[in-house]
């Protein structure tokens, strides 16, 4: 946990053995007078800026706002920029960088915030729709469909959200952005390999298709797929395997086990796609692999995969 400067005085340290420790880097500082050990700062970027966010609360009643929002509220926001705190204060216009935080001008009703760990902050819907208005679209939608996933708030409550923005500054963008939201998707990974792959020539891809054999014994649940293809698509990221761990396994069993979840659809004879990170930065190269692996359905004598399938009811 961190210390302010003031603290550190109390307990008998001088101004100046404080600023040599700041210097060595044995305090490592998160905003104005305010510090954490070097060996407590954790790892994780979104564990980093929840500290920055809970420390330079201390020093404004502003209430805490868009990506900062999201990550107290322990929404996974991706590839968001997080070199800011994000705070809103209740104003109409003016809005600027003060130390380190984005000052976000805005009205904000009561009803849209909320107190996390002791820190005042936008709901979860007001979150969400701040994001959108001002991030790129894949981080709002994933942001959305993550907070859907973990049930942190209903479609109801965005749509209220939404309205309560009505005609401000960058309304239409988040309305936009919101209305791609599916909660299906289970990884911010997840949401933007499906916005890359509806973003092009083809259908709209289904997503959670759980695979059953012959028998109806289920097989896995893939992450997407076009199944009148025989076609399933898995997002393969490290934060998908960290998210698999079980108490007891390491990365290793994890991988093996998606080997062997794999060969078993390829058995069968669904087809399996990977989709990295890579890809979407390259959304047609992506898409042609699609239309090739779709191709092998036109082929004479192609039958559909054996066994059957179950697709994910859109929470949408």
């Amino acid at each position: 946990m961190f210390v302010t400067h003031t603290q550190l005085l109390e307990e008998g340290r001088s101004a100046s053995s404080v600023r040599h420790d700041v210097r060595t880097g044995a305090l490592v500082p998160l905003c104005r007078g305010v510090y954490v050990p070097r060996d407590a700062v954790p790892t994780e970027k979104e564990a980093q800026h929840r500290l920055r966010v809970r420390a330079m609360a201390t020093r404004s009643d502003y209430a805490v706002s868009h990506a900062s929002a999201a990550v107290l509220h322990g929404i996974p926001v991706g590839w968001a920029d997080l070199s800011e705190v994000h705070v809103t204060r209740a104003r109409h216009g003016g809005g600027r960088m003060e130390g380190g935080r984005r000052v976000h001008a805005g009205v904000l009703d009561p009803r849209w915030c909320t107190v996390v760990d002791g820190v005042l902050v936008t709901t979860v819907a007001r979150t969400l729709v701040d994001l959108a208005k001002i991030a790129p679209t894949y981080v709002a939608v994933a942001a959305a469909d993550a907070a859907l996933q973990l049930h942190l708030c209903s479609v109801a409550e965005l749509r209220a959200a939404l309205e309560s923005v009505r005609g401000h500054p960058y309304s239409r963008r988040a309305h936009l952005a919101l209305s791609l939201c599916d909660g299906r998707s289970e990884s911010p990974g997840e949401s933007r390999a499906r916005l890359v792959l509806n973003s092009g020539p083809l259908p709209v891809t289904e997503l959670q298709i759980s695979i059953f054999d012959e028998r109806g014994r289920f097989v896995g649940r893939a992450d997407g797929g076009y199944v009148e293809y025989g076609l399933l698509w898995e997002y393969d990221g490290l934060s998908k395997y960290g998210r698999l761990l079980k108490p007891g396994q390491t990365i290793h069993d994890v991988v093996l086990a998606e080997k062997q979840r794999e060969s078993e659809f390829t058995e069968l004879t669904w087809s399996v796609l990977r989709v990295v990170n890579k890809d979407f930065s390259h959304a047609r190269d992506l898409h042609d692999r699609v239309m090739r692996a779709a191709e092998r359905s036109r082929r004479p004598g192609w039958l559909p995969p054996r066994g059957s399938y179950e697709i994910g009811p859109r929470i949408t």
